[in-house]
């Protein structure tokens, strides 16, 4: 965990690689709204950041994302994984390890399931852990997108390729 001094030192091209995507999302979008058949141009010659108006007429009112970098793990807090919770304290299945080349992973390992206890919320049954007891009165208002995913055991790549 970084101490507060320690941010006063973070230098820019850590920034821009720790946050989110990096500067490559950024990039990436002013790429495609280049190549973009259906946007027309709206780009106000005078102030070329002004707000541009949306291609859609949106839907959602607002957007919270949440990039969690270095704070509580998701499957502590949105994942609950049942068959962890099954398999807590047993040597790590080999299935599990299949094309997982990782010097850290011993053969000694355990499979360690969450400490937190989840439990459903709302008509839509959305689970959250004990750490988030509030955020369950809104579940019904929320959306929750488990699509992410990653071959990567190293946390770092991990993130930028999700």
């Amino acid at each position: 965990m970084w101490e507060p001094s320690q941010y006063l030192q973070l230098k820019r091209r850590h920034f821009l690689q720790s946050s989110a995507c990096g500067l490559g999302s950024i990039a990436l979008q002013q790429l495609l709204s280049e190549e973009s058949v259906a946007e027309t141009s709206t780009v106000n010659a005078v102030d070329p950041l002004a707000v541009k108006t949306p291609h859609f007429k949106p839907r959602a009112k607002n957007v919270i994302f949440i990039f969690m970098s270095g704070g509580p793990s998701q499957m502590d807090l949105f994942d609950p994984k049942p068959k962890l919770q099954k398999l807590h304290g047993q040597p790590v299945p080999e299935s599990f390890l299949k094309g997982i080349n990782d010097s850290l992973i011993k053969s000694t390992a355990q499979v360690m399931a969450s400490p937190r206890t989840f439990q459903k919320y709302g008509q839509s049954g959305m689970e959250f852990s004990d750490l988030l007891p509030h955020l369950g009165s809104c579940a019904d208002d929320l959306c929750m997108i488990r699509t992410v995913h990653t071959d990567v055991s190293n946390h770092h790549p991990a993130q930028m390729l999700m």
